[in-house]
């Protein structure tokens, strides 16, 4: 298999800017004194806090979020009389409506929506930067700055 030599520097990277995004985030979250309508899933422990966000979201995140509708979009795409879409405006499509639906699925309060929304969209853009890139390690690279981001935000 194919194995992109700066691909770490790329992982690093991209969790980079979401961990950056994080900090910012909180800190507006405190500036709007909205913090109290955060809220967030109550774990019961630690090990099902690591287990469920470190682990397991990014796994099936990455699987639902930017696997399915990357290709979902490209199927169309590709089956569809008519319906062409440049380089630019396939990956505009892809990561706005990943990003959508990833925030969408972090329901749980709708500052927490707003604010998922570019999280959301910068991992798509890294998993469709680790597609474009040949680098088969797609969902792994996207799985590891998941992770990072994840890991930093708590």
């Amino acid at each position: 298999m194919k194995f992109e030599k700066n691909a770490y520097i790329h992982v690093i990277f991209f969790s980079i800017i979401s961990i950056i995004y994080s900090i910012i985030s909180s800190e507006i979250i405190e500036y709007l004194k909205v913090a109290s309508k955060v809220k967030f899933i109550p774990f019961k422990n630690l090990m099902q806090e690591i287990l469920l966000s470190l682990i397991f979201a990014p796994i099936i995140e990455t699987l639902f979020f930017q696997f399915t509708v990357y290709y979902f979009i490209y199927y169309i795409k590709k089956k569809v009389p008519n319906f062409t879409l440049k380089k630019n405006t396939f990956l505009l499509l892809y990561v706005i409506t990943s990003g959508l639906l990833f925030s969408i699925s972090h329901s749980y309060s709708f500052y927490y929506i707003l604010l998922m929304f570019i999280p959301g969209g910068i991992l798509a853009y890294s998993f469709y930067f680790f597609k474009i890139s040949k680098n088969y390690y797609e969902l792994t690279n996207r799985n590891s700055v998941c992770f990072n981001y994840n890991y930093y935000s708590y």
